[in-house]
């Protein structure tokens, strides 16, 4: 080459600056440029404004990864395109099919020498990045042929703009993990952040990822979490976008992914990089820890208000306990004079009503004792084996006349196959009538009451719901709170909730309780199946 290159400057001193000029601009657009079909399309321009031709092919990539930039000239216009997966290009004859027009191929320069004027409408030349061919360059022209220099010069050419696009593959790479780097960097921070609820994690990560990726102009994000989604302003659903998992705890919970809004180049996956793919799961690493710490604490925060409810019903059970001792005696004597003195026929009809009242208040006061009592656990289940469905038929036959007179329709869907199990029949049955009164008066206009039951192998649940009122959060939130009440002073003493709480826990179960303002209200029981080792009858059905 430096041969042809000495004898072309003894007879064409131009050359040189020729050579120098183009040198200095397609070195200037490597620095320049951060996209690098933008760095194609600028090296295609001045190839050809150089040259004066009307077509540029540069081929380069490698595999089934390989891209064609083409220029060709319009009505004395240039226009640009890409072609995806190209053919390998080693001679002008395997261009051909590329070009627009087609022109016919003469012999090789090097097979004609230097001192004949040979004319060329198309240019061939590889491109070397030391050993390691990356591509080729074919020019072709269809009014002033190639000259002998210009051929020279072209292949003078191609050392440069071999050596600029190793240059700018390299550069390009050490900004896309910079890029990579900071995405990450902000996550992190996102991540650490207590202040940020997970939906505001998202909110913002959505934003890092399209300046993370190679072509941010024209890239969006969507980030897919349980019933939430978060995407870009621009997203749009698009063929072969990049995706990966959110997988908390084995369980897949949604995914991210990350589309362009135009055809690219072929990559390592579709049209993006290895090292996208690499990035996006790590991004998806990331959110992962952030839903697993943040349900972490979420849990770790409802089991410290267990702990202090606990507490707290251990503290007030202690103290309804001490209280229900001290009253029982006041008011078996007040209820006892009183009783004695209903007796006494030369009282005025007005102080026997009185006394009446001082009788039923003196009742009512020793059924908040008993309800205290129960609530404190001074009186031991007396478990023995019965059917669930016997128990709530049961408790039904002292709700009748309320349910008619209330104007309450009853729903009863009592499971089958129900086996026998051991349990207090008296405490089941104070359950069920409390969870149905506490359901009668939700729905002061009459409405449905559904009681169910059902099982598993292990564990009876018991189901009560209601067309009621229902309950704010708030409110669900305290319903098994001693004392807690929203009825009126003369129709409830907050016990009544308390007391199936503790009946249930008790029998090693559990009640829950769902509810939406103005939509009724679900109370659910559960209780292990404790089977009576001596009963042998059969199940029955009730």
């Amino acid at each position: 080459m430096d041969t042809r290159f000495s004898e072309l400057l003894e007879h064409n001193p131009v050359a040189s600056k020729r050579l120098f000029n183009l040198n200095q601009q397609i070195l200037s657009e490597a620095v320049k440029q951060t996209v690098f079909s933008e760095f194609m399309e600028c090296v295609l321009l001045i190839l050809q404004k150089m040259f004066k031709n009307d077509e540029v092919i540069i081929v380069t990539g490698p595999g089934d990864k390989r891209t064609c930039y083409r220029l060709y000239m319009t009505n004395g216009r240039p226009e640009f395109s890409s072609l995806y997966n190209a053919p390998s290009v080693e001679s002008i004859e395997d261009a051909e099919p590329l070009f627009r027009k087609v022109r016919h191929v003469h012999r090789p320069l090097s097979q004609k020498p230097l001192s004949h004027k040979v004319t060329h409408y198309s240019h061939f030349t590889p491109l070397w990045s030391g050993m390691e061919k990356i591509g080729s360059l074919v020019m072709a022209t269809s009014f002033s042929p190639f000259s002998n220099d210009d051929c020279t010069l072209i292949d003078m050419i191609a050392d440069t703009l071999s050596l600029a696009m190793a240059s700018f593959e390299h550069q390009s790479a050490l900004i896309e993990r910079v890029k990579e780097l900071t995405c990450l960097y902000r996550t992190a921070q996102l991540s650490a952040d207590p202040n940020l609820s997970i939906s505001e994690v998202f909110q913002e990560v959505i934003k890092l990822l399209p300046p993370a990726w190679q072509y941010p102009d024209v890239t969006a994000g969507k980030i897919v979490f349980d019933s939430n989604v978060f995407t870009t302003p621009n997203y749009i659903s698009r063929p072969r976008p990049l995706q990966a998992e959110i997988v908390v705890s084995g369980q897949n919970r949604g995914w991210i992914e990350v589309v362009y809004l135009q055809n690219m180049p072929i990559m390592n996956e579709g049209p993006f990089l290895k090292e996208e793919r690499n990035l996006i799961n790590t991004i998806a690493h990331q959110l992962v820890v952030v839903i697993e710490h943040r349900e972490l604490e979420k849990e770790q925060e409802q089991l410290y208000k267990q702990l202090l409810h606990a507490d707290r019903l251990a503290t007030i059970g202690k103290l309804a306990a001490g209280v229900a001792h001290e009253l029982n005696e006041p008011l078996g004597n007040v209820l006892g004079f009183a009783q004695l003195l209903t007796k006494d026929t030369t009282l005025p009809e007005t102080a026997i009503n009185d006394i009446t009242k001082i009788e039923s208040a003196a009742l009512h006061g020793r059924e908040i004792v008993r309800k205290l009592m129960l609530f404190a656990r001074q009186t031991q289940p007396q478990k023995a084996a019965t059917h669930i469905n016997k128990v709530v038929h049961q408790a039904l036959s002292l709700l009748e006349s309320r349910l008619s007179r209330d104007g309450i329709v009853l729903d009863l869907q009592l499971g089958e196959n129900i086996p026998e199990m051991v349990l207090d029949s008296s405490q089941f049955i104070q359950v069920i009538i409390n969870l149905a009164v506490n359901a009668i008066q939700a729905m002061p206009r009459g409405g449905e009451l559904l009681i169910k039951t059902g099982c598993d192998a292990d564990t009876l649940e018991l189901m009560v719901v209601d067309t009621g009122t229902g309950m704010t959060e708030m409110i669900r939130q305290q319903v098994f709170l001693p004392f807690f009440t929203t009825k009126d002073i003369d129709k409830g003493t907050g016990l009544g909730l308390s007391v199936v709480h503790g009946i249930i826990l008790a029998h090693n179960g559990t009640i829950d309780v769902e509810s939406e303002s103005g939509k009724g209200t679900t109370f659910t029981v559960r209780v292990p199946i404790i089977r009576n080792p001596d009963s042998e009858r059969e199940n029955h059905e009730w």
